[in-house]
């Protein structure tokens, strides 16, 4: 079945089916938005709040802002060693270096920018090892496991640990990741046999990055927290607890500037969980800054997603619905028998496109 409409019908909406502090906004230019940028990166660079929690749909430039807060920062004369940017996976890293690097600001190309896991990778070895400090399982020669090499390690640990399928084996391998304390018998006897194995490989694996970092912050006497004065987040909501713990240590005497939308919350799999942005206030009140103007989709597509959106079972996480920049946009509601027919019909969709 194919549905197509260029005129949602009122239960679409977004205006009527969600309440919002934000001021609802018509649509607005390009340079109308570029000056709400400017007020917003003004507040978190003059306001006295050293947490600032940016809540953003998507489409709604949330990596654009923080990119032009960098540019400020460092037109401002601020140190670039003296700010790191985090990202949560390494093209969206890249993407974040080249666009800086284009932007032609002076400073740009020595600032820290890095994924998480590259960041404690380079901590471990330039602290860690050096101490002699790493736990078993962690090798000194810091290589980590590509892809297939990660496949060959769970099929192992699978006829190893009898009691875990291999998909329940990865689940382990992010519960280990997330540093959540192992209760239950078999889980410890799987993390032992993990240790083992990357032990007898000499390798070790991503997993055990943040927990590993975490650890030789908690057992030492490092300054870390003294090395950024800045330090931002972009995507804070696909961090697990681990992950969240180490951003609020390093960042003990910084300014932190987080970006996230519990919408998009895709790494449950890895234990990262809504309460990272419910919580965030916990550690101090935030500076709360919303953008909610989607420049990616027409209105139809924009309120059909707030719609469904705003059905999402999530306890107390407020809603922050989408104001369509652009009006039109033609929706298709397309149904498959099999998942073999829907990968070969989008398959041909965006051969059309």
């Amino acid at each position: 079945m194919i549905w197509t409409r260029d005129e949602p019908d009122e239960e679409f909406d977004s205006e009527n089916t969600h309440n919002h502090t934000a001021t609802r906004r018509q649509l607005w230019t390009r340079d109308e938005q570029d000056e709400e940028f400017d007020r917003h990166v003004e507040k978190i660079v003059e306001g006295k709040k050293d947490r600032i929690l940016i809540m953003a749909g998507p489409g709604t430039g949330k990596s654009a802002i923080l990119k032009r807060l960098i540019k400020n920062l460092l037109g401002g004369g601020q140190a670039p060693e003296r700010i790191l940017a985090v990202t949560f996976t390494r093209n969206a890293d890249a993407d974040f270096k080249k666009t800086l690097k284009n932007s032609n600001t002076p400073g740009s190309e020595r600032i820290c920018a890095s994924t998480l896991h590259s960041y404690c990778y380079s901590f471990l070895e330039k602290n860690a090892l050096k101490a002699g400090t790493l736990r078993q399982g962690v090798q000194a020669s810091m290589h980590t496991l590509l892809d297939f090499e990660t496949e060959v390690m769970v099929a192992d640990l699978d006829e190893l640990n009898p009691k875990f399928s291999k998909s329940e084996c990865k689940n382990l391998i992010h519960k280990i990741e997330a540093d959540i304390h192992l209760t239950d018998l078999y889980e410890k006897s799987f993390s032992s046999s993990l240790n083992e194995w990357l032990s007898f490989h000499k390798a070790s694996h991503l997993n055990q990055l943040v927990p590993e970092t975490l650890c030789h912050l908690k057992s030492s006497s490092s300054d870390i927290h003294t090395k950024f004065d800045y330090v931002i987040v972009d995507e804070y909501q696909d961090l697990n607890s681990a992950g969240r713990e180490l951003v609020e240590m390093i960042s003990k005497r910084s300014k932190l500037i987080v970006a996230g939308d519990a919408n998009q919350l895709i790494y449950g799999f890895r234990y990262a969980k809504l309460d990272g942005i419910e919580n965030f206030h916990k550690y101090g009140p935030p500076e709360k800054i919303f953008l909610d103007m989607c420049n990616r989709s027409k209105r139809n597509i924009v309120r059909v997603a707030n719609n469904l959106i705003a059905k999402n079972a999530k306890s107390g996480q407020d809603c922050l619905p989408l104001c369509p920049n652009e009006l039109g946009g033609t929706i298709h509601i397309i149904q498959w028998e099999t998942q073999e027919q829907e990968s070969k019909g989008v398959s041909r969709y965006v051969k059309h496109l």
